[in-house]
């Protein structure tokens, strides 16, 4: 892979790194700042992060919130996140707009000027956000194990803080905060994609070159001692439906090959559907229902914790040793030369992957320059080359030893776990536990070819990008069930990754790592299919199999049972996780329980009764050809790949009767409330809309749902958050089918401020039904999403996925490119007939969940 990369240093010390990639008009600009939780001291605990609200509350040329509503209007993608050692802030936009992307944010990193009563609003958000994160029961689990496995950590404070600190911070303390680590010499800029260098490089000292540098007091090494000691530990009692397991061992930065070595390790132990413990606990022992990773590491030693969810009544202490035989296995024996060889083509090929979107690119170049300096990261592949077998074993040794293990297990205290430290502290070592159809040269870029079996072919030519995105769509999902058989759509594509006639499920998983295909089954509310996303010289092979899966899949009964169990444990522990669980009732509520529109797996009543025999029924179902679209964005020859679709898919299918219909039964009721013991109200106020084939009042909907519930700027952003500082999370959400179309207002409050936030919804919605919304809202709306389409068009697989989706429901490609006109036409003349039609008072549920 290349990229051209280069980097300066301003007079100021400010540094700034350049990679070019003019292969689409997009631009991504990254401020780093080389702050975060680890350098706070405990009274400051917090501040990174409240700062990053904070600085766009207001700055010299875009008071109250100016910076939001300027981006929007610019089509940009603007956001910000705080890390344990860094502060990043940044857009993506159309890069004739890159000066302003600069403007912009050298007004945040040293020329915001918030007021005391913009303080407090941000506080009061920053508040609820904690709060928010308190109630996940899974993130505040796993934010505790640094206290638990370290006697001194740098990674003790929490990124988002402490309530009682964060409730306690001046605004005079934020900002002597801002005044000491946002200086140039802390700080760097990262820009990648489209830009002309020596115009840019005049931009940047523009607005960067003034900016003051200052004395920076750098922190000693923090103290980072790791507990040396296998350990079982009770976290919390705590009543939540499925209790949760955390296998922690160290993690190291991989700026040295041992930590490069160990990333490789923990992938192969436990990352994804081809790692040692998901073939054991999942697949043979069917005892866990999801294995994930998280990191809390950076320059200094972290850990990986691996959290698993045990099914439910599934034994907590058969599932840690297993794990603990697992590891013993892997420090005994390593990885196999075939194995180790999957695993680094698939870190290769992760690697080659971040080069496809800018705004990842910058991400991972502001990162790399962090820790081992940017120019590292084109090293990649020479060191990964050099992690071999021996290194392997002697990380294994070191790292994954038993006086490095913990077990933190969350939920109702287990005797027999906790027995279990004792018995292994005894132990010594871990090892004691083809038909070618001639065509026509083809010209232009872009081709629909109908193949003799009746599916539809689709091919946009996209040069210069190193990938290519194939999808292929039928009209075919929860919608063609009935309602005592729902389910069988999701069961069914969930099924088909688990092998088929040509390849088992591990041959096929080895397969797309071997070249680099990233392969999906997907399941929408109104269509299924398949999608891979594959460099150019692996289309033919990622078309054939497509073709493979969707033709001959296994359904193997023992996956089914395995995947219903997990389904119904997930299903369970609705009620743990608030937002999720009062989405769902939400929906219930306005629709009906037995609606078609709320779960794809369906109910635990449904999963039940399903059977593999349905599921092979139902496959035939899907299988006609003649429903599908298969689309295919990228550099690639037309005629080749007209030819390997129709010899790839040249067999014999069931033409298929099932139609589509929405079923649901509009809510008696307008009013509801459900009470789970929550300090937050979680409120949803909205009704029903028109529905997709009202194609005019379709497009001005989600317009309008931008306006008032979009990510920024929007009404509800601007008022519950920005102003009255009562919620961190607000939406409004808009959705369309050919049957029915639905809205929701959405807002997370303290329940003390619960009567004020619905009092704002319903003012929101009367003075747009009054007096529309202004000209100024609407033509920023439409730059927004125009910019947000540009940006999307970056993503190939994306492309064919919009192309193929599209067509399986009846639109053609010409519909495609007109979006953008669609969207400009849009007019407030729409906006008043919706806002007329649907926001009358008497026709609005509301469901508030605490």
């Amino acid at each position: 892979m290349k990229a051209n990369l280069k980097h300066y240093d301003l007079d100021n010390g400010f540094r700034v790194i350049l990679a070019k990639d003019s292969s689409n008009p997009i631009l991504s600009v990254q401020l780093f700042i080389k702050v975060g939780s680890v350098h706070e001291p405990a009274e400051e605990s917090g501040f990174s992060h409240l700062t990053e609200h904070l600085v766009f509350k207001s700055t010299e040329n875009y008071p109250t919130n100016g910076i939001m509503e300027r981006a929007s209007f610019l089509g940009a993608n603007i956001n910000a996140y705080t890390e344990f050692e860094s502060t990043c802030l940044y857009l993506t936009l159309p890069s004739k707009f890159g000066e302003d992307a600069l403007d912009i944010l050298s007004q945040l990193v040293y020329k915001s000027n918030y007021s005391d009563e913009e303080f407090f609003t941000e506080r009061n958000v920053v508040i609820e956000e904690l709060k928010q994160y308190e109630n996940d029961p899974e993130d505040n689990f796993l934010e505790k194990a640094p206290l638990l496995c370290f006697t001194e950590s740098p990674y003790h404070n929490l990124i988002i803080g402490n309530l009682a600190n964060i409730e306690n911070s001046t605004p005079q303390q934020l900002r002597d905060f801002y005044k000491k680590y946002y200086i140039p010499q802390n700080c760097y800029l990262v820009i990648t994609g489209d830009f002309e260098e020596t115009e840019i490089k005049a931009q940047i000292d523009k607005y960067f070159g003034e900016w003051q540098s200052a004395e920076l007091n750098k922190l000693e090494n923090r103290k980072n001692d790791y507990i040396q000691d296998f350990r079982v530990i009770h976290v919390e009692e705590k009543d939540i439906v499925q209790d949760m397991l955390a296998f922690v061992v160290p993690e190291i930065n991989e700026s040295s090959l041992k930590g490069l070595a160990l990333s490789i390790i923990t992938k192969g132990f436990a990352i994804g559907r081809n790692s040692r413990l998901h073939k054991r606990l999942y697949l043979k022992e069917q005892l866990v229902s999801g294995i994930q990773v998280h990191s809390i590491a950076g320059t200094y030693e972290g850990i990986s914790e691996i959290l698993i969810v045990p099914k439910n009544n599934s034994n907590l202490e058969k599932i840690s040793r297993i794990f603990l035989e697992e590891i013993a296995l892997l420090c005994a024996s390593g990885f196999t030369a075939d194995e180790l060889r999957k695993l680094k083509v698939e870190q290769e090929n992760g690697w080659k992957y971040s080069f496809e979107y800018m705004e990842n690119f910058a991400s991972v170049l502001g990162n790399e320059e962090l820790d081992l300096g940017y120019k590292e990261f084109m090293n990649f592949p020479t060191r990964l080359a050099a992690v071999d077998s021996k290194l392997i074993r002697d990380v294994l040794h070191e790292y994954y030893s038993l006086d490095k293990l913990k077990i933190l297990h969350l939920g109702t205290k287990n005797e027999k776990l906790l027995a279990l430290e004792e018995e292994i502290k005894n132990r010594v070592e871990v090892e004691d536990i083809c038909i070618i159809p001639k065509v026509e040269k083809i010209t232009g870029d872009y081709h629909e070819h109908l193949c003799e079996n009746g599916m539809k072919l689709l091919i946009k030519k996209v040069v210069g990008k190193p990938t290519v995105g194939i999808s292929l769509a039928r009209r075919f999902s929860q919608l063609n069930e009935s309602l005592n058989r729902r389910g069988l759509t999701y069961f069914m594509t969930a099924l088909m990754q688990y092998g088929n006639e040509k390849y088992s499920y591990e041959e096929l998983l080895d397969y797309c790592n071997e070249k680099g295909i990233n392969f999906h089954i997907s399941n929408g509310i109104e269509t299924a299919g398949v999608k891979a996303k594959c460099f150019v010289d692996q289309v033919s092979a990622s078309i054939k199999l497509m073709a493979d899966v969707i033709k001959t899949p296994l359904l193997p009964t023992r996956e089914l049972l395995n995947l219903k169990d997990s389904v119904k444990s997930d299903l369970r522990r609705y009620p743990d996780f608030p937002m999720k669980d009062a989405n769902k009732k939400y929906n219930q509520f306005i629709l009906g329980k037995r609606s078609n529109l709320i779960l794809k797996t369906g109910e635990l009543s449904d999963i039940v009764k399903i059977s593999r025999k349905e599921i092979v029924e139902w496959h035939k179902e899907f299988l006609d050809l003649s429903k599908m679209t298969i689309a295919v964005v990228g550099d690639v020859d037309f005629v080749d790949v007209i030819r390997e679709v129709e010899n790839s898919f040249n067999f014999d299918f069931t033409k298929s009767k099932s139609v589509q219909k929405a079923a649901y039964i509009k809510g008696a009721r307008k009013r509801t409330i459900y009470k789970n013991g929550n300090d937050q109200s979680i409120i949803h106020i909205g009704g029903f809309a028109c529905n997709s084939t009202n194609r005019r009042h379709n497009t001005a909907f989600h317009v309008l749902s931008q306006i008032i519930g979009g990510d920024m700027n929007s009404r509800l952003f601007n008022e519950l958050r920005e102003k009255q500082g009562v919620a961190y999370s607000v939406d409004f959400d808009y959705s369309s089918l050919e049957d029915i179309g639905v809205f929701n207002n959405f807002a997370v409050v303290d329940r003390a401020r619960e009567e004020q936030a619905i009092k704002t919804i319903y003012a929101i919605m009367q003075d747009i039904k009054d007096n529309n919304v202004t000209p100024e809202e609407l033509q920023l709306t439409k730059n927004f999403i125009n910019g947000q389409r540009l940006i999307d068009n970056e993503s190939v697989i994306a492309q064919a996925d919009q192309l193929s989706l599209l067509s399986a429901l009846g639109y053609s490609y010409d519909y495609y490119l007109q979006r953008e006109n669609r969207l400009n036409n849009v007019s407030h003349e729409d906006i008043d007939e919706i806002a007329n039609s649907y926001f009358n008072r008497k026709d609005l549920y509301m469901q508030i969940y605490r």
